[in-house]
């Protein structure tokens, strides 16, 4: 009995631990953590192209079904994209971008999260930072936020309907 408890608690251990993103080791490739490119291939999954010609795939995050609107830094040192979810498993047509993910150096640099959907994102400053649109999944962006990457510091927000003068950041999202 002590035997079969054992192992279904490494059995669990183990699928749980599966369940997390996992670390990539780049170093072996010698590509000093440049990108070469980052696309979306015909199964769904997010490849991503080192510098070394090595090709990995990105990992998911929890609960997510698949990913959209990647890109790579002006350096070619970070990649990201939008996780994907599904809010109505009945209903696959409706998709939620609710995380935009950050990959640098073979891990998870960065999550930011939204309640209701990213419209848009983009790097900016060579990379330094990133900007982006959220709001609800219909009508438009409510918001446009700009981060710093290394840290996830927000440095700005600024609110579509507040009637200001809308930011240089923020000009060439979509809204």
């Amino acid at each position: 009995m002590l035997k079969r408890s054992l192992l279904l608690g490494l059995a669990l251990a183990f699928a749980l631990e599966s369940a997390e993103p996992e670390f990539v080791d780049e170093s072996q490739s010698g590509t000093s953590g440049e990108y070469r490119s980052i696309s979306i291939d015909h199964s769904g999954q997010l490849q991503i192209l080192l510098a070394s010609g090595k090709q990995i795939q990105a990992p998911k995050l929890r609960g997510q079904e698949g990913f959209d609107t990647p890109l790579l830094s002006p350096d070619h040192r970070t990649a990201g994209w939008l996780a994907i979810y599904y809010p109505d498993p009945q209903n696959r047509g409706m998709q939620i971008a609710r995380s935009l993910v950050l990959y640098r150096g073979g891990r998870i640099l960065q999550k930011f999260a939204t309640e209701q959907t990213f419209w848009d994102w983009q790097f900016q400053d060579g990379g330094k930072r990133v900007a982006y649109s959220t709001g609800p999944t219909h009508g438009g962006a409510a918001e446009c936020v700009l981060r710093e990457v290394d840290s996830g510091r927000v440095i700005a927000r600024y609110d579509l309907h507040s009637g200001a003068s809308q930011p240089a950041w923020a000009r060439t999202l979509r809204q």
